[in-house]
């Protein structure tokens, strides 16, 4: 999250635009690092029985939606001539399907009853 405001600040002048999209996503983050932080707390706690995270999980999926949804429709984009803020990029949008992963399969996805091998 620093680096995201060091970036933001310095392209500010260059690209409000960008800037401003790297702020929001910067704020993005901020509300969803303790979403994540009590998530794991609450699942740590007894992980057979369903807790009253289901209200938490949902949010952290909203959060990371709306997260991915600005960094690849305006910031993904803009930030070619930036190979620094641009590999940041990359990283954020690994740990937003990171999250995906972590609180949206849920039940888990079995593939015991596919027709045939699957290839990604």
């Amino acid at each position: 999250m620093k680096f995201l405001g060091q970036f933001a600040q310095g392209v500010s002048i260059d690209h409000p635009m960008l800037a401003q999209n790297l702020f929001q996503i910067c704020g993005n983050q901020v509300m969803l690092s303790e979403k994540v932080i009590r998530a794991r707390k609450l699942r740590r706690l007894d992980t057979t029985r369903d807790t009253k995270s289901v209200d938490l999980y949902c949010r952290i999926i909203w959060y990371a939606r709306e997260g991915l949804k600005l960094l690849e429709e305006y910031v993904l984009p803009m930030v070619d001539n930036y190979v620094e803020l641009k590999v940041l990029s990359y990283k954020l949008r690994a740990s937003y399907y990171h999250l995906y992963v972590l609180f949206h399969n849920h039940p888990t996805i079995s593939l015991k009853g596919s027709q045939g091998p699957m290839y990604w």
